[in-house]
């Protein structure tokens, strides 16, 4: 079952050179970002309508885009994603924190 959301992804500490594979990394996650992304005082952000597929949640959606664009950046950023389920209105606000990417960083020296 496929569930509508609109996901408004902002990102900041980043690394400003790494910008295009930034947003290459969450289009890739998250079709329709690379058209809406801008820079407002040193912050990324995009939003895009699309389906959440294969019963993936909120929490897993935020970790798949968040390692992404971490993988991009070279190094941990701020990433921060508002959910809105549009299909039943409020919406959540999730974000890992740099905890979750140490943890990240371990995982991927033990998979390379």
């Amino acid at each position: 079952m496929s569930r509508l959301y609109q996901m408004e992804i902002s990102i900041s500490k980043f690394n400003d050179k790494k910008t295009d594979e930034i947003e290459e990394a969450a289009n890739n996650e998250w079709e329709g970002l690379d058209k809406n992304f801008d820079i407002f005082n040193s912050v990324l952000n995009s939003y895009s309508k699309n389906y959440l597929c294969g019963g993936e949640d909120e929490e897993e959606f935020t970790e798949r885009i968040t390692k992404a664009i971490w993988k991009a950046n070279g190094a941990f950023c701020v990433v921060n994603v508002k959910a809105t389920f549009l299909e039943s209105l409020p919406f959540d606000e999730h974000e890992l924190d740099e905890e979750d990417y140490n943890r990240f960083i371990e995982d991927e020296k033990e998979v390379n």
